[in-house]
């Protein structure tokens, strides 16, 4: 399993040891080996219960309108089904679904909401109320609550940005790069581009926003480098950063080579090492695995998804996750009727050790299996993998294996930081938002 720093280290700069142990018999006489082959076979017995799980999340589409026509879209993809046209939440619905959420987690400390869209400040006074709701519920029950927004950063203004502050929202903003970037696949209903908007909103982010967490989403969809991409994010100011590829026919559109991973895990590992604390993923929820060594639901799912957390669309219709909208055989009933408890859900969240195609990998635990719709997506089924990306994931992971083992001995407190999302708030540099491409990277 390889979840202990001890198992790890034996693994450091020799990646043919590690080939050398899955194909090695038990009885190895080499010890280096049979070490391997152990902690790779032990089993977990810290599955997180599945018997009884609590909804701790919903992940609310607010509104099917956007002001961007993405050219990746997932929900304009052909095979998106039961297209009901544009709708919006109204306000006693969104209170139906604070309600449920609270009634389903009430022994839960803490609970979140997550504000999807299309574009959700398209619902701006929807979102105000609705977090001024959920934040008078929670109190009264001495019980936390967290509140993101995903934007695309057109309508984040300083007043946004103030409710954020005054509201403990977190904002997380696509970006997908400089202007030669974003501009080809970001585009606002006219065709023109958004890049000049979105940049400007995201200069008031950082300078008036309050959230230590700076979060980006990037979508690599050109064949970029992915190190040059990142470092000029970092250097907008954003420390909290996931560049993921784009949706396509067969679920992924593209893919990453091994030199651009260790490219980018090389200049991770320089950040952790000089103390400078930032989450990229996908490289930090491996990093997560195996600090939490097994407990982490991330060791055995890909997501929340079905598990703690459910999509719930405008019309209130219940899905595993949001990327399964208008998909009607995946439908879970409508939030009106309540929560599905966990016996109508166990088909929704499926462990890697019941997922045929990661049963046999080494990897399983560091990865945690594929996203259920992309492999939908991609014709695999629920519970399938895309095995090209599969590939991908476990060369990531070897990567971060070796990361993982050099910042456990040199600097622990760092893997501490990150798990607890201490993340340092990196300088900005302003040079940064004036950049037409990522030439000055490459």
């Amino acid at each position: 399993m390889l979840l202990g720093t001890e198992n790890v280290a034996l693994l450091r700069g020799d990646p043919d040891t590690l080939e050398r142990a899955l194909n090695a018999a038990d009885d190895d006489p080499d010890p280096e080996i049979r070490a391997i082959r152990q902690a790779l076979s032990r089993p977990l017995d810290s599955l997180p219960s599945a018997d009884r799980p609590a909804i701790a999340q919903l992940n609310i589409g607010n509104t099917t309108r956007c002001n961007m026509r993405c050219s990746y879209c997932y929900n304009a993809l052909p095979a998106k089904e039961g297209d009901r046209g544009a709708s919006d939440m109204t306000p006693e619905l969104a209170r139906v679904a604070v309600d449920a959420l609270l009634a389903n987690a009430a022994e839960l400390d803490e609970v979140g909401l997550v504000f999807i869209g299309g574009e959700s400040l398209l619902q701006r006074a929807l979102l105000e109320e609705t977090v001024a709701y959920a934040d008078r519920r929670c109190r009264a029950r001495d019980k936390g609550l967290g509140v993101v927004v995903y934007t695309n950063g057109v309508l984040m203004d300083r007043d946004v940005i103030e409710w954020a502050n005054d509201t403990n929202t977190s904002l997380v903003v696509s970006l997908d790069g400089p202007p030669a970037l974003h501009d080809r696949h970001r585009v606002f209903p006219s065709g023109k581009p958004t890049s000049s908007a979105v940049l400007k909103n995201i200069e008031l982010l950082v300078t008036h926003g309050e959230d230590p967490m700076r979060r980006v989403r990037a979508v690599a969809t050109t064949g970029e480098a992915l190190l040059p991409l990142h470092q000029y994010l970092y250097d907008l100011g954003f420390n909290d950063i996931h560049v993921q590829p784009a949706y396509g026919p067969t679920g992924y559109e593209g893919r990453d080579e091994l030199p651009d991973l260790q490219a980018l895990a090389a200049w991770y590992r320089s950040l952790l090492l000089a103390g400078v604390v930032i989450n990229i993923t996908p490289i930090a929820p491996v990093l997560e695995r195996l600090r939490l060594r097994g407990a982490s639901v991330l060791n055995w799912y890909p997501c929340n998804a079905g598990f703690s957390g459910l999509g719930v669309d405008g019309n209130g219709d219940l899905y595993p996750c949001h990327h399964f909208f208008g998909e009607q055989h995946h439908r879970l009933g409508n939030i009106r009727d309540g929560i599905p408890g966990a016996a109508s859900r166990t088909a929704c969240f499926r462990s890697v050790v019941d997922r045929e195609a990661c049963r046999g990998c080494w990897a399983r635990h560091l990865c945690g299996g594929e996203c259920y719709h992309r492999t939908v997506t991609g014709g695999h089924g629920y519970a399938g993998t895309v095995e090209e990306w599969c590939e991908v994931k476990r060369a990531l992971i070897e990567e971060a294996l070796d990361l993982f083992s050099v910042v456990a001995e040199r600097r622990p407190h760092v893997l501490e930081e990150l798990l607890d999302l201490d993340l340092t708030v990196p300088p900005v540099n302003t040079h940064a938002y004036s950049l037409e491409d990522l030439e000055l990277y490459l």
